[in-house]
């Protein structure tokens, strides 16, 4: 039988992993608590939660909320940077945060919209360019050739109405001159 504050962990894990569009799992050894503090304070102001959890009580709570696969990102002393936001800005700013503390921090994994990522993901996650900005590079990439075809189609319609101008200013002088 599991104890109260057992059930009532696995209770809030649920709750703030039912939300979530990503969970990114770091291995925490070797920080002091206030360099665990100073992370999360970091990443609270970039609106990501972060959590140290049991492996085995987090496990559960993933399966209860149907997030398959979770328990591979757990191993060793685990925190998890959880986020209801866009990934890619999530992914940043824990790599960032990383990168900049120079702390003996390792991300684990992550999982997102049911996919688990390995370490070398998030990392590169982290270096996309924002949401904003891919769509913005989709759309100029879909929109070049359509441009370019229309450049093309008005230069043949151009030289297309060049042509009966110039024929029908011949026609006009050949009747002027007849």
């Amino acid at each position: 039988m599991p104890s109260e504050k057992k059930v009532r962990q696995v209770e809030e894990l649920e709750g703030l992993l039912r939300g979530a569009r990503i969970a990114i799992g770091t291995s925490y050894a070797g920080l002091t608590v206030t360099q665990q503090a100073e992370m999360r304070r970091r990443l609270r102001s970039a609106g990501i939660r972060y959590r140290v959890v049991k492996n085995s009580l987090a496990a559960i709570a993933a399966r209860n909320v149907g997030r398959e696969g979770f328990s591979r990102i757990l191993a060793g002393p685990t925190g998890l940077a959880v986020s209801d936001k866009d990934e890619i800005a999530t992914a940043k700013a824990v790599t960032e945060f990383i990168r900049a503390s120079r702390l003996p921090i390792t991300i684990t994994g992550a999982v997102t919209d049911g996919r688990v990522l390995s370490a070398p993901e998030v990392e590169t996650l982290g270096t996309l360019p924002p949401r904003e900005v891919l769509v913005a590079q989709a759309v100029g990439l879909i929109q070049s050739p359509l441009l370019r075809l229309v450049s093309v189609l008005n230069g043949q319609v151009q030289s297309i109405l060049v042509l009966l101008q110039s024929r029908a200013e011949q026609l006009r002088s050949q009747q002027g001159g007849s």
